[in-house]
């Protein structure tokens, strides 16, 4: 979400979509799922979705490690004498 500094957003969605909308005629609903619909006044309308997951990496105390990527994808490694950037 982009603020264009004139009173008006640009909300990309992941699919690279992009949709301009003014914020001061612009109406927020929330949809009661975790996302909102944001309409303008000329029809423009965004969704916008803040169930983000989080990606993680948890030390597993035994010398492995394990990442867990946004779409739930868990991967398992040992830690021996590599680097991890």
């Amino acid at each position: 979400l982009v603020d264009n500094a004139d009173g008006t957003f640009t909300y990309t969605n992941e699919d690279g979509v992009a949709t301009t909308f003014d914020a001061k005629r612009s109406t927020v609903l929330d949809n009661g799922d975790g996302t909102f619909t944001l309409t303008d006044d000329s029809g423009n309308s965004a969704t916008v979705d803040t169930n983000n997951t989080i990606t993680t990496l948890v030390d597993n105390g035994d010398g492995s490690f394990t990442y867990t990527s946004e779409n739930g994808t868990a991967t398992t490694f040992t830690e021996t004498l590599s680097t991890l950037v």
